[in-house]
């Protein structure tokens, strides 16, 4: 399983720049927690499963030590990869290892995606980026030298008729009690706990106002508005 040293790195993204510091897009990206959106295979776009096995594909970095060692890149489906990788103004080197097992997928299309996304990231060591600001929403798009495409974002699916900045989930970092703050548009929801490498901790039908974290490990985890209209997210850390 996946063994993160320093979690609180990849949580600070805007922090440099809420400091009036300009962050480049080499900072940007190694500190985002992307989630791949789609695929563009020999020209054809292939959305990226959501469903109950695989709700979202996580894509982030933990740049350890830069001073003693490389990042490592984490990635999965159904399986994952932890590879040493490193990030530059135009490039992002990814030495990609055989994946390891995650979950066991069942469902066909997250087994196809699997093999697709892997073989995408085992083609090459190093991918030409480019990194896109839209009103504020964040893209990644890493080319392959085929021209095969892998294109993430910094955001899943939100609710279209919600501010999703009026869910506030809070204090964050974490010790114990999590309040939450849910957008009054909102009237019916669960609340899930997803783990970083997308694995859901918890599920709760009753509508909260707070969680309990106390007996969860140290960590980055995914706090989920489930809604028929679409996902709320918020990253919390946990202390």
């Amino acid at each position: 399983m996946i063994h993160i040293r320093k979690w609180l790195v990849i949580c600070i993204l805007g922090l440099s720049t809420s400091m009036g510091i300009a962050q480049s897009d080499s900072d940007v990206v190694l500190e985002t927690v992307w989630y791949l959106q789609s695929m563009v295979i020999d020209g054809q776009e292939i959305l990226a499963p959501i469903n109950d096995e695989v709700e979202f594909i996580p894509f982030f970095f933990d740049v350890g030590d830069p001073d003693l060692e490389p990042a490592f890149l984490f990635t999965s489906v159904c399986n994952e990869i932890i590879s040493s990788s490193d990030v530059f103004s135009d490039v992002i080197i990814i030495v990609a290892e055989n994946p390891s097992p995650l979950i066991d997928c069942q469902l066909q299309e997250n087994i196809d995606f699997d093999a697709l996304y892997f073989d995408f990231l085992g083609a090459t060591t190093e991918f030409p980026y480019e990194l896109i600001d839209e009103s504020g929403s964040l893209q990644l798009i890493l080319t392959a030298p085929n021209g095969d495409m892998a294109i993430y974002g910094d955001e899943l699916l939100a609710i279209e008729e919600v501010n999703i900045n009026s869910f506030k989930a809070y204090p964050n970092p974490v010790q114990d009690i999590l309040l939450l703050e849910i957008p009054q548009e909102v009237k019916q929801y669960q609340i899930a706990v997803y783990n970083a490498s997308g694995k859901e901790i918890v599920r709760t039908s009753q509508q909260l106002s707070s969680l309990d974290m106390g007996a969860y490990s140290q960590g980055l985890y995914f706090i989920v508005v489930v809604t028929d209209q679409g996902d709320i997210v918020k990253k919390i850390m946990k202390q």
